[in-house]
């Protein structure tokens, strides 16, 4: 499958990939997701809502790429489409040689 960056709601999303064993289950996946306020895409009314997201939408921008997991060339954030939003994954940082955190 053909890796492109696309826009949607003025950023560039690449797909990186699809859930692995390694992310957890359901539960565990979900605990690593939180809303991007300074992204601001939510179905939504909130306050912060910067762009009025649709799930099916972001996929069609996508070119209808199934990844689980998209990066913001803007913001180098990782992202999962959601029901109501398009969520931030929190993944634990990951570390250098030398053991310190890499961003």
């Amino acid at each position: 499958m053909d890796k492109k960056s696309f826009e949607y709601g003025g950023y560039h999303f690449y797909p990186l990939r699809t859930f692995e064993d390694k992310d957890g289950d359901f539960m565990e996946r979900a605990c690593k997701l939180r809303d991007d306020r300074e992204l601001g895409m939510t179905s939504t009314d909130e306050p912060w809502r910067k762009y009025a997201y649709d799930y099916e939408a972001f996929y069609k921008a996508a070119g209808g790429k199934k990844y689980d997991i998209f990066l913001c060339e803007e913001n180098r954030r990782q992202y999962v489409p959601c029901g109501h939003g398009l969520q931030e994954f929190v993944n634990a940082p990951i570390k250098s040689k030398n053991n310190r955190a890499v961003r």
